[in-house]
C-alpha cells in the first residue's frame, strides 16, 4: 500500500472515531423538556420548613409542574431520571432525593398517559352535559 493510500486511511479512521464520539456525546445530552427551566429551579431551590416539609413540597411543585406535560413528554422525562445521565443537567439534582421520593415521582410520569385519558374523558362529559 502506497503512503498516500495509508494516509488517507487513517484520515478516514480519525474522522469515523470522531463521528462515533460525537455520536455517543449526542445521545448523553437528552432533548430538554417544556417546563425543564421551572423543574431544574423547583429541584435546585433550598429547602423551606425543615427537611421532611421542604422535600414534600418540592414533590408537590414538582408534579404539578410534571403534570402539564404530555403523555410523550413524561415518558421521555422518566427515561432521563431512570438513567441518571452525568451529562443531564436535570438528573443530579435529583439524584439527591431519597430512592422513595424518586420512585413516586417517576410513577407520576409513568401513569401520565392513565391522567391524560381521564381529562380528556372529563372534557369530553362537560361539554354534552
Amino acid at each position: 500500500m502506497s503512503s498516500g493510500n495509508a494516509d488517507a486511511r487513517t484520515r478516514i479512521e480519525r474522522a469515523m472515531q470522531r463521528a462515533d464520539e460525537l455520536a455517543r456525546s449526542a445521545k448523553q445530552i437528552p432533548a430538554p423538556v417544556p417546563c425543564e427551566a421551572e423543574l431544574i429551579a423547583i429541584l435546585a431551590a433550598p429547602l423551606t420548613g425543615g427537611a421532611t416539609a421542604g422535600f414534600a413540597h418540592k414533590e408537590a411543585l414538582l408534579r404539578a409542574e410534571v403534570d402539564r406535560l404530555s403523555h410523550a413528554d413524561c415518558r421521555q422525562l422518566a427515561i432521563r431520571l431512570r438513567n441518571a445521565s452525568p451529562d443531564d443537567p436535570l438528573t443530579p439534582l435529583f439524584q439527591r432525593w431519597t430512592a422513595e421520593r424518586r420512585t413516586r415521582l417517576i410513577d407520576f410520569l409513568d401513569d401520565s398517559r392513565r391522567r391524560e385519558a381521564l381529562r380528556r374523558e372529563a372534557e369530553l362529559r362537560s361539554r354534552k352535559g
